[in-house]
């Protein structure tokens, strides 16, 4: 009975953001990409954006470099917060576009965690049926302004 109660108490401040200090991410969860994401000015929902303590989950990958016009280095990132300011938890997924020389040129968000992600040619490409646009083409001299994955329109941000 205790055991039930616990969990239950457990999954209530989980789903309604409310987290403990051990809930949070510990140390350095960006390794060497958290120089180059303050340098060029990444953002997001959170005070201090490159502040690991700010998520309850985060999954960082390396998926590749494309091999277009321009070569980008691409990552792949997945995340939940607790909280953000004081309101309800969220997660998501991010594209992260860096040059070749590891300079943060922006990123792509969606409301979800992205699944399968790989890079063949210039393009980037997600685990999801062709109609909801599962393709990111980065084959100019610059990423996208906007481009359409996932179903929605993505914009190209800091």
């Amino acid at each position: 009975m205790l055991r039930h109660a616990i969990a239950g108490a457990i999954s209530f401040l989980i789903l309604t953001g409310i987290s403990s200090p051990a809930a949070a991410v510990k140390g350095n969860c960006w390794g060497k990409l958290k120089a180059p994401l303050e340098r060029g000015g990444y953002s997001n929902n959170l005070k201090n954006p490159t502040d690991c303590s700010e998520y309850y989950s985060f999954d960082l990958k390396y998926v590749g470099q494309t091999n277009g016009i321009k070569k980008y280095k691409i990552y792949d990132m997945g995340y939940s917060c607790p909280r953000v300011y004081g309101g309800h938890g969220h997660g998501g997924g991010r594209v992260l576009i860096f040059d070749n020389h590891l300079n943060y040129l922006g990123q792509y968000v969606e409301n979800d965690a992205f699944k399968g992600v790989w890079i063949k040619g210039s393009a980037v490409h997600f685990d999801y049926p062709k109609k909801w646009g599962n393709v990111l083409k980065l084959d100019g001299p610059e990423p996208p302004k906007k481009a359409w994955f996932l179903g929605d329109t993505v914009w190209f941000t800091k």
